[in-house]
């Protein structure tokens, strides 16, 4: 007995998937529930890598690695213009509207041998 379930998905991340999936030589529902799987690790490697980051941050601190942000920007400025920059790279990344995106049903296979 299988045990179908049935989620939303747009038809963008489908297509990624699919695409994922055929790469791999795997039906979609078994590359999804590898990606799925493999989430945790990718998660607990993300957060490592931020707190290490942030103890670096903090010992830079403390031994005096730094420069006051006045000064970086003073000494930047000739180079860059941040705030364009900064400007370009939100509107870049504004989050669009999916209000009416098509979305497609993405059936997955629970149980194995599917």
């Amino acid at each position: 007995m299988s045990n179908m379930q049935s989620l939303p998905v747009k038809s963008e991340r489908l297509a990624q998937l699919e695409e994922f999936a055929r790469r791999r030589g795997k039906s979609t529902a078994d590359a999804l529930d590898d990606v799925l799987a493999d989430y945790p690790e990718w998660d607990r490697q993300d957060y490592q890598e931020a707190v290490e980051a942030v103890r670096q941050g903090l010992e830079d601190v403390k031994a005096r690695r730094t420069k006051p942000a006045d000064q970086f920007l003073t000494s930047s400025r000739g180079s860059m213009d941040f705030r364009a920059e900064l400007s370009d790279q939100l509107s870049a990344t504004s989050p669009r509207s999916t209000t009416g995106s098509a979305h497609s049903r993405l059936e997955t296979q629970a149980s194995a041998g599917s």
